[in-house]
C-alpha cells in the first residue's frame, strides 16, 4: 500500500501534476479569498487566464532542458493567458460587475463551486504545456522542433489565436453600439460564424495538443502525455455544451420568437455555420445531415424550435 502510494507520488512528480495541481489549487483559493470578502467580481477572469502563464512559466524554468518545442509551447500558453486576461479585465472594468455571479456572489460554497471549476478547468487546458516540460518527456528522445506536428499545431494555434482576438474585438465593439438586444452580429468573422471566438479557442487548444505530440509520442514507455487531448476536449464541451452555446442560442431564439421575428433568427442560423467559418452560400448548400453532426448545429441548440414542433405535432 505504502509503496503504491509512494509510486503515485513519484508519477505525479514526474509529470509535473503534483506541483501544476498544488500551485494552481493555492492561486485560485486566494483570488477566491479576495472575491468572497469584497464580493469583488474584476478579479475572476483574470485569475483564470494568469493561472496558466504561472503554472506555463513555471514548469519551463524548472525543466531540466529547455528546447525550441518547450519554449514554443510555453509561450503559445503565455500569449494565450496574456490576451485572454487584458482583454477580460478591461471589459469587466467597464461593466463594473458580472452578472454571472448575481445568483451565488452571496452564497460561500455556491461561489467557491464556481472557482473549484475554474481550479479543475485551468489544470486540464494547460495539461501538453505541462507535459512537455516535464522530467518524463525532458529526459526522453523526441525529435528536434520542426515535425509536420510541430508546424500543423503552429498554425492551428496562431490562426486560432487570431480567430478568437479579432473576434473578441469585433464583438465588444458590436455591443457598444447595438441599438436593441434583437440585433444580430454580422460584421467581420461574425458573418460566417456564429461564434467565431469559440472556433478560434478550441482550434488553438488543439493546437497546443498537436505540438505537445511531438514530445510524447516517440517515448511509447510512458503515454500519460496523451491525457493532454483532455485540453482542447474540455474547451470545446464548456463551450458548446456548458456555458457557451447551449446557454446563448436558445435564450437568443426565444427573444426572436416573443419579438415576433422568429423567422429572421430562423434564417440566420440556416445560412450562418454555428462554429467552423464558413461562407453564407456555402453553408446554405451543404446538407443538413452534415450541418447538424459533422458541423455541429445540433438539436440540442434550438429547443425552442423543437417545442414549437412537438406542439403542432399534437
Amino acid at each position: 500500500m505504502t509503496s503504491d502510494i509512494s509510486s503515485l507520488i513519484q508519477t505525479l512528480k514526474d509529470n509535473n501534476l503534483l506541483i501544476t495541481s498544488s500551485v494552481t489549487i493555492i492561486y485560485q483559493l486566494c483570488f477566491f479569498s479576495i472575491a468572497w470578502t469584497y464580493k469583488f467580481d474584476k478579479v475572476t477572469d483574470f485569475a483564470g487566464g494568469s493561472n496558466a502563464i504561472v503554472i506555463s512559466l513555471l514548469t519551463y524554468f524548472l525543466a531540466e532542458t529547455h528546447s525550441t518545442r518547450q519554449l514554443v509551447i510555453t509561450l503559445c500558453a503565455c500569449l494565450w493567458g496574456t490576451r485572454l486576461s487584458a482583454f477580460l479585465l478591461y471589459r469587466i472594468l467597464q461593466t463594473e460587475e458580472d452578472r454571472r455571479f448575481d445568483e451565488i456572489r452571496q452564497y460561500f460554497f455556491k461561489f467557491l463551486g464556481f472557482w473549484i471549476f475554474q481550479m479543475i478547468w485551468v489544470f486540464t487546458i494547460c495539461l501538453p504545456v505541462t507535459f512537455t516540460n516535464s522530467p518524463n518527456y525532458t529526459r526522453g528522445i523526441a525529435p528536434k522542433f520542426g515535425t509536420l506536428l510541430d508546424l500543423l499545431g503552429l498554425f492551428c494555434f496562431v490562426f486560432g489565436w487570431v480567430s478568437e482576438s479579432v473576434s473578441d474585438i469585433q464583438k465588444y465593439n458590436f455591443s457598444k453600439t447595438r441599438k436593441s438586444g434583437l440585433e444580430i452580429i454580422q460584421v467581420g468573422l461574425w458573418k460566417y460564424s456564429r461564434h467565431p471566438n469559440y472556433f478560434g479557442e478550441i482550434l488553438l487548444w488543439f493546437g497546443v495538443y498537436l505540438i505537445s505530440l511531438s514530445s510524447i509520442l516517440p517515448n511509447a514507455s510512458s503515454q500519460l502525455g496523451l491525457l493532454g487531448i483532455f485540453s482542447p476536449s474540455i474547451t470545446a464541451f464548456l463551450l458548446l455544451f456548458v456555458s457557451g452555446i447551449i446557454l446563448q442560442e436558445p435564450k437568443k431564439e426565444k427573444e426572436f420568437l416573443e419579438a415576433n421575428q422568429y423567422q429572421k433568427w430562423i434564417n440566420y442560423t440556416n445560412e450562418t455555420s454555428p462554429l467552423v467559418p464558413l461562407p453564407n452560400n456555402f453553408y446554405k448548400s451543404i446538407p443538413k445531415f452534415l450541418r447538424t453532426w459533422v458541423l455541429l448545429d445540433l438539436p440540442v441548440f434550438h429547443s425552442v424550435r423543437i417545442g414549437d414542433k412537438a406542439k403542432k405535432s399534437k
